[in-house]
């Protein structure tokens, strides 16, 4: 069941920030309602992308397409709105840039770090990019709930 047009594009505001390191705001998004965070079934969907984009699986069946696109990310919706904060407005800080899910996403070598704040709430995210491993766990910038585990160069890979 599909909720309408949630905001997956949140307005995001720069705020004060110290060298090396980001703050922003995420705004405009709506929240989904209560009846679909409690309902199992719907956490196995994929809302934001519930049909496979044209690099995945190019040349497959479109039957093998849908079918391989939902087991690759079974959890979706449960790790992006039920234990994830992807419908909240909140802000973040940590190391620059905040929208990299890690350092390799930009070319770059190191740990990276980032806490969303939402309320109370203290949401943590760490990750570290080198020669050899690449992880990642912890809420991300969009706000969704994650873990990933790569040798690199190597034939088994966790996610």
């Amino acid at each position: 069941m599909n909720y309408g047009e949630i905001n997956h594009n949140p307005t995001v505001t720069p705020l004060p920030a110290t060298a090396g390191r980001q703050a922003q705001r995420l705004s405009g998004r709506r929240r989904y309602p209560l009846t679909a965070k409690i309902n199992p079934m719907w956490w196995f969907q994929n809302d934001l992308e519930p049909q496979p984009p044209e690099w995945f699986k190019p040349g497959a069946a479109a039957w093998w397409r849908a079918l391989a696109w939902a087991i690759r990310n079974p959890l979706s919706n449960f790790t992006a709105y039920v234990v994830g904060v992807k419908d909240r407005d909140y802000e973040i800080a940590g190391t620059d840039p905040l929208d990299a899910g890690t350092l390799a996403d930009v070319g770059r070598t190191g740990w990276k770090w980032s806490v969303i704040r939402l309320g109370p709430l203290r949401l943590p995210f760490v990750g570290y990019a080198g020669p050899r491993v690449l992880f990642y766990a912890g809420w991300a910038w969009e706000g969704n709930l994650g873990a990933k585990f790569n040798l690199r160069r190597s034939s088994v890979q966790a996610v």
